[in-house]
């Protein structure tokens, strides 16, 4: 049945395929800093996020450098205005694929299809409002 249905439901079916394996990925043991052996999983979790957090920098937010204006052009020639038509996020909303994760705004694909027709109007006149400030 999950066969028939692979174009619409991809995620369904690889799930199915995956749950069918024999082999399972496991995490652990790990050693910490001090080499100790560690089997617990919130102290291997904890051991994941440390390693995560030391591999980035705090940023100074006192001094953050203005950018150089680049344009050389005219001013009247400027891009200062874009205009998104209601229809353009309609046609954007419903070209998405339903089995994709969500983007940046934590809004699934799915959702946002079955939305699209009041968040349309919305979605475009904030896309403006984005592009103007």
């Amino acid at each position: 049945m999950l066969a028939l249905k692979i174009k619409e439901d991809k995620k369904s079916f690889y799930a199915d395929a995956r749950s069918k394996t024999k082999s399972r990925a496991q995490i652990g043991p790990l050693r910490n800093a001090e080499g100790k052996e560690i089997n617990d999983a919130e102290a291997m979790d904890e051991s994941f996020n440390e390693q995560f957090l030391s591999v980035f920098t705090t940023e100074d937010m006192t001094n953050i450098p203005v950018p150089a204006n680049v344009y050389t052009g005219n001013e009247k020639d400027k891009l200062v205005n874009v205009e998104i038509s209601v229809e353009d996020v309609k046609n954007r909303l419903a070209g998405l694929k339903e089995d994709k994760s969500p983007g940046p705004d934590d809004f699934s694909p799915r959702l946002l299809k079955w939305i699209s027709a009041t968040a349309a109007n919305k979605k475009s006149l904030l896309i403006e409002q984005k592009t103007q400030s």
